[in-house]
């Protein structure tokens, strides 16, 4: 039997030879082409413009306070009898709209109010002690429009809160003697005066410690502009840590969503603000440690700055806090405020602002007026 002859292709030599040059020329090149840095990634060592960018500047800085607080105070109580339960603990706050005292098994209410309470309540009694009640209902979250006259609503109102703090058969009705009156919307406990099967002293159940009247800014929690100096390297004015002096601007202490203008004398006296300070860890704290503790704050300037963010190499003919710069292709004075990211900002004089600056020449720089 034949078997059938295999066909054979032939390659010139010379074909095969030149592909294979060709891919290891291809091989060649690939090890020994230099890699491309991405254009994204280059950079132009010979550009002397640079673009500014604004930015609103607030300048702001930790400082410590000092509180100011009034005298202690006696909180007391005209219910009678005995005590029969009692939460009280020195060191720890009473909050408007709780108990921490328990008289005859029934729960007394604690609660602030700008007038002090001082007779019963009941439906259609009107008086300041009333529309007092009203706001600090209102203020403890309840639905209700202030008008000084005890009516349904604020009858409602106290009927829940006493539902809260474990009375067994709330009424409504607010008995002077089921309440004990508090000066602040918080009040730190200083010391508990009558523990527990104790009768309801006359000159009162615990003392807590004054409230806070004032602050005063004593000290910077941080490097101050005083402390700041400019670093001249090679006459570019190399910029770092420069702040504005503190009598430039007004500046105002700021916590949480609350802020106060801080006075000439570094008091703050806005009572929104020394409220929230004192409902604040912070001043709990302080008191707990007897004022040995900080309290640590944040300031900023009240009207903040147009500033312009620059190369720290364009500033030329730097004298304490002023430099010139070429903006725009002209020669102009700046108030340098501050570094950020490596940046100088700076404000430009008459509210000016360039699109760009360059780096001055090193012989015959122009001069700034």
């Amino acid at each position: 039997m034949t078997r059938p002859r295999k066909s054979h292709i032939k390659i010139p030599a010379i074909i095969l030879t030149g592909s294979l040059l060709l891919l290891s020329g291809v091989g060649v090149g690939v090890l020994i082409a230099p890699e491309q840095t991405p254009a994204a990634f280059t950079t132009n060592d010979t550009a002397e413009t640079f673009p500014v960018s604004y930015r609103e500047f607030t300048d702001e800085q930790s400082v410590k306070v000092k509180p100011t607080v009034t005298k202690e105070v006696k909180l007391r109580t005209k219910a009678n009898g005995q005590i029969t339960d009692t939460d009280c603990d020195a060191g720890t706050p009473i909050k408007s709209g709780t108990s921490i005292f328990t008289i005859n098994d029934t729960p007394l209410l604690s609660i602030h109010t700008k007038t002090p309470l001082w007779r019963d309540l009941t439906r259609g009694v009107k008086g300041k002690d009333v529309l007092a009640l009203q706001k600090e209902l209102k203020r403890l979250g309840y639905t209700i429009s202030p008008d000084g006259e005890y009516g349904y609503v604020t009858r409602a109102a106290i009927k829940d809160l006493q539902k809260k703090i474990g009375v067994e058969k709330p009424s409504g009705d607010l008995n002077i003697s089921a309440v004990m009156w508090l000066p602040n919307q918080q009040d730190m406990v200083k010391s508990c005066d009558a523990g527990l099967g104790a009768e309801v002293p006359a000159d009162g159940l615990v003392t807590v410690s004054g409230g806070l009247s004032s602050l005063r800014v004593v000290e910077a929690a941080s490097a101050t502009a005083e402390d700041a100096a400019l670093d001249v390297s090679g006459g570019t004015g190399d910029v770092e840590n420069v702040s504005l002096d503190a009598e430039a601007a007004q500046r105002q202490l700021t916590f949480q969503d609350f802020t106060a203008a801080i006075k000439d004398n570094g008091v703050v006296k806005d009572r929104e603000f020394l409220k929230a300070i004192q409902k604040s860890d912070e001043y709990i704290g302080w008191q707990r440690s007897n004022g040995e503790d900080d309290i640590t704050l944040k300031t900023e300037l009240v009207e903040p700055l147009q500033t312009g963010a620059v190369p720290p190499g364009t500033l030329y003919n730097v004298s304490g806090k002023t430099a010139c710069i070429l903006a725009d292709g002209q020669p102009q004075s700046v108030t340098i405020v501050s570094s950020s990211l490596g940046n100088s900002l700076v404000a430009f004089a008459e509210n000016k602002t360039p699109k760009n600056v360059e780096i001055a020449p090193a012989d015959n720089a122009p001069a700034c007026s």
